[in-house]
């Protein structure tokens, strides 16, 4: 994601001129932060200067932004957890960030096979990814619809080592 650097006052709206000052900054160190892979300390700046000027839409794209590109590197980590509250956290502060929303979809479907989740988080990126990424968010769309249609008359049991998956009407001993 691309991050912006915000100069001083006018692009606020909101809040006394040394409050515009100091959330400024913090943009600004948050942005630095992050881009220099301290993820932690971005956040807490960005987090820090939206709390200074909560309606300012360019700061809460911006901890959105970084709260995203954290959570895919704790994702590669296989941090999932941890991932999936950063990005449901993104989208509280930009509902509009589509790769967050892509990313909520992704871990629905391919941790937990929650078809019907995956798939809303999926729609709701409609209209805020590029043409061709939402594309590839569509065929997923089409591949959980028929894979919830090939689960519904399956049973599933988890188990510390396995997902173990058998008709509904087999009889089996766990």
């Amino acid at each position: 994601l691309v991050f912006a650097w915000v100069h001083a006052a006018p692009l606020f709206a909101a809040g006394s001129p040394a409050d515009e000052q100091v959330a400024s900054e913090l943009n600004n160190q948050g942005v630095a932060a992050a881009q220099a892979g301290n993820w932690e300390a971005g956040v807490e700046y960005l987090r820090r200067a939206v709390k200074v000027n909560p309606e300012d839409a360019l700061l809460r794209k911006n901890l959105s932004g970084v709260l995203t590109d954290w959570a895919i590197r704790l994702e590669q980590a296989l941090d999932a957890a941890r991932a999936e509250a950063l990005l449901l956290e993104a989208v509280t502060y930009d509902p509009d960030n589509g790769a967050a929303l892509v990313r909520l979809g992704d871990l629905a479907y391919f941790l937990r096979s929650d078809f019907s989740g995956a798939i809303a988080s999926w729609r709701r990126a409609n209209g805020k990814l590029p043409p061709a990424e939402w594309h590839a968010v569509a065929d997923r769309i089409s591949q959980a619809q028929r894979d919830a249609l090939i689960e519904r008359d399956v049973v599933s049991h988890a188990t510390e080592h396995f997902d173990i998956r058998f008709p509904r009407k087999a009889t089996v001993d766990l």
